[in-house]
């Protein structure tokens, strides 16, 4: 019978067990596995929350450009007579436009109002009042409105105006038509929106409009 010598065990444990080297490279296989995890997981978070904005984002698209379509297409041609001259109550500039019109219920009832639609301070704003038949257009500018804040992180609104002869302007002086149409590009967040052109309604009816305002 064969005897089992300190030297025969040795051997057999080194035989069974890891060497350093194989511990080192198993290690490392590890580290190698949970980074390559790590990084699907951070990049799968990096893909939801770019969706999550791009989401927010398309929302605010559709919500605000239906805004502004609703309340530009629908402009009331009214006129102001001042002395002894009529004026459309209209101000169109290439950052702002004055005009009257309704508000959707939920913000005001009642109406029509004196509404100025901006951008200052990195928000686009809808301003609103009751036009005072007392006081010209300019001095009603001058007055104090109520204030909603349509979009935030607005970079830039460019407002233009069409004239019956399909001519674009970024301001609108006359006095007496409507534009045919009004030309919005907005850049929100450092990203451009799609532009939104919308018809007037108002613009057949400019010549007989729904009322003259007397201005004392």
């Amino acid at each position: 019978m064969t005897g089992l010598t300190s030297k025969n065990i040795n051997n057999k444990s080194a035989e069974a067990g890891f060497t350093l080297v194989e511990i080192q490279i198993a290690i490392l296989i590890l580290l190698l596995i949970v980074a390559v995890l790590m990084g699907g997981l951070q990049l799968s978070a990096k893909t939801n929350n770019a969706a999550e904005k791009l989401a927010e984002k398309s929302t605010d698209i559709r919500i605000v450009s239906r805004l502004l379509q609703q309340q530009i297409s629908n402009i009331i041609p009214l006129k102001s007579l001042e002395n002894g001259k009529s004026k459309l109550i209209f101000d169109g500039e290439q950052d702002s436009i004055y005009y009257m019109g309704y508000l959707s219920e939920k913000v005001v009832k009642g109406g029509p109002w004196f509404i100025h639609l901006y951008q200052k301070n990195k928000q686009l704003l809808l301003d609103y009042k009751a036009f005072d038949n007392t006081k010209s257009m300019q001095r009603n500018n001058s007055d104090e409105f109520e204030q909603v804040v349509v979009l935030e992180d607005v970079d830039e609104i460019i407002i233009d105006y069409q004239s019956e002869n399909d001519i674009w302007t970024s301001r609108w002086g006359d006095d007496h038509n409507m534009p045919k149409l009004v030309r919005i590009k907005l850049s929100q967040d450092n990203f451009p929106w799609p532009t939104i052109t919308i018809p007037l309604y108002s613009y057949a009816a400019t010549d007989t409009p729904f009322h003259v305002l007397q201005v004392q």
